[in-house]
């Protein structure tokens, strides 16, 4: 029986493609650690342990979820950008002020 605070998701298992099946709600608007960012959420060791080097993070809110999970991986030693093209902000001039900050710790807009 699924909880209410659990997600599954369906993702396609092709050859050489790592994924994930399941995940519990996590109050975080990053991809790699809780808000408080005392709980990691395993992602970053994940993707290392597969060899994984360069982040590229897109979607909804880039202000918020995808600043958080790009900068994140920028501190955890990864190449990460933010597709912009891919992404829409809550706020336009919150987006503005956080991607110069991430640009200026050397994460990337394409």
């Amino acid at each position: 029986m699924k909880e209410e605070n659990e997600i599954y998701l369906l993702v396609s298992r092709l050859p050489n493609r790592g994924f994930i099946e399941h995940l519990k709600q996590n109050d975080s608007y990053s991809g790699f650690f809780d808000n408080g960012r005392k709980k990691s959420t395993g992602m970053g060791d994940y993707l290392k342990g597969r060899g994984v080097t360069e982040v590229a993070v897109c979607g909804v809110a880039a202000d918020f979820c995808v600043y958080y999970t790009a900068n994140d991986a920028l501190d955890l030693g990864f190449k990460s950008s933010i597709i912009e093209r891919a992404s829409k902000p809550i706020d336009v001039k919150r987006y503005e002020s956080v991607k110069a900050d991430f640009q200026l710790k050397g994460g990337s807009i394409i």
